[in-house]
């Protein structure tokens, strides 16, 4: 997984950023450019006049965390870390929603975090 991590990093195709505890390794999150299909998203939530079929996201593509620290809020620290991230980054290139790519065992995680 981490040669992975670095072949998807040098062809520019995710980012991996890793959680350190004591020179361990608890977790880590990447993140990948996205894109959400309109029909996809509630009408309220639209922009008027909005000319594209698609709006720009930052999905979550993979989330870990070691099994030795599961349940002690380093999976929390991790999706709030990746949305710090991408607030940062939608200020300078324009991004609308962060998705997550999620096992279906994870998602209420994800749900109770308001994904």
């Amino acid at each position: 997984m981490i040669n992975d991590a670095l072949d998807d990093q040098d062809e520019m195709i995710s980012r991996t950023y890793l959680c350190c505890l004591n020179k361990s390794i608890t977790g880590f999150f990447t993140i990948v450019a996205d894109t959400i299909e309109v029909q996809a998203i509630d009408e309220a939530d639209g922009v008027d006049g909005y000319p594209y079929h698609k709006y720009p996201s930052i999905k979550i593509a993979r989330l870990a965390v070691d099994e030795t620290c599961v349940r002690q809020g380093f999976g929390r620290f991790l999706v709030l870390a990746a949305i710090g991230l991408a607030l940062s980054v939608s200020g300078i290139i324009g991004c609308r929603y962060l998705t997550v790519d999620s096992n279906p065992e994870s998602m209420s995680f994800y749900e109770r975090l308001g994904f």
